[in-house]
């Protein structure tokens, strides 16, 4: 007899590519994982891996079967979500943010996810944006928040915010004549992240990985590269809404860079084709919330302004 759980295990082994990321991701056994598969392809009397080849893969049968799969747990969740009168609530929904992302709408999103889904479980992966898209890609998260994907179609995206990219660095720090050509950043110390963290889409912080010899520092974290850049140790491409205060202060100045860095347009981003019917909703919940502190920032920095002009 074929069992839900068959068909789950099945689903994630052929969707994430392997029973090791399957059992992750349900968070059970790695030899729970195989044994049910092991019971499915008995049952269907068909094998559905190819465990003669080297890395395995999907059968014939076995690719006709994930559609089925994903179809049938697809209805499952439907007609569970029918009898609670509302979305299916289970878990765990992975969810992956990049450090920005967390630190500016991660908390009200889960108090906000919270208070509607009481009972759905969670799990959160802060990771750089190359990580988190290649996560996404391969079905290990559910939802990300992060800039746009390089993606095939398969996912569903919430315009969120673009956020506003600036190189800042110590006020004492000597940039030499501006504007500065962005040519010339790589004759600058640049403070940036390691070169499997930067997109290749952005431009301005992908161009320091072809600095001279001794001339970047790699760092992992936007805080501790703001942090770097205010004790003067080089130019980091920073978001400005997150640094209005250290600029303000004077502990941080924004270098004239021409061209300037693009902007960042983030998304939250979810499978169409994967079940889990919340994911859709989480997406329109962060939405929400990001329109809401994008118009707080806004007020906040035009009641600022007034102050600002007094002091120069």
């Amino acid at each position: 007899m074929i069992t839900i759980k068959q068909v789950e295990a099945f689903y994630w082994v052929g969707t994430l590519g392997s029973f090791s990321a399957a059992s992750n991701r349900l968070n059970v056994a790695q030899s729970t994982v195989s044994k049910r598969i092991q019971e499915l392809e008995w049952s269907l009397k068909a094998p559905l891996f190819n465990r003669d080849k080297r890395g395995g893969g999907l059968t014939t049968r076995g690719v006709e079967m994930l559609e089925m799969a994903g179809e049938m747990l697809s209805i499952q969740e439907r007609i569970e979500a029918a009898a609670v009168g509302g979305p299916l609530l289970r878990g765990p929904v992975h969810i992956g943010v990049t450090e920005f992302a967390s630190v500016v709408w991660l908390s009200e999103v889960l108090s906000s996810v919270r208070a509607l889904y009481p009972s759905l479980s969670l799990s959160i992966h802060v990771e750089p944006e190359t990580a988190i898209a290649e996560h996404f890609a391969d079905g290990a998260l559910d939802l990300v928040i992060a800039p746009v994907l390089d993606d095939d179609g398969g996912a569903e995206e919430v315009e969120l915010e673009d956020i506003e990219m600036r190189w800042m660095c110590a006020p004492h720090f000597n940039t030499g004549r501006e504007p500065l050509p962005a040519v010339r950043l790589r004759d600058l110390p640049l403070l940036v992240e390691p070169a499997a963290g930067v997109p290749a889409g952005r431009p301005h912080c992908a161009r320091s990985r072809r600095a001279r010899p001794g001339c970047s520092v790699s760092c992992n974290g936007m805080a501790a590269r703001a942090r770097l850049a205010e004790a003067g140790l080089g130019l980091a491409c920073l978001p400005r809404r997150l640094f209005e205060d250290e600029i303000a202060t004077g502990r941080l100045r924004i270098v004239d860079v021409d061209p300037v860095p693009p902007a960042l347009s983030y998304v939250a981003a979810y499978r169409a084709d994967a079940p889990g019917a919340v994911t859709a909703e989480i997406a329109q919940v962060t939405r929400e919330i990001a329109l809401r502190a994008r118009d707080m920032t806004t007020r906040l920095t035009a009641s600022r302004a007034p102050k600002f002009a007094r002091l120069i």
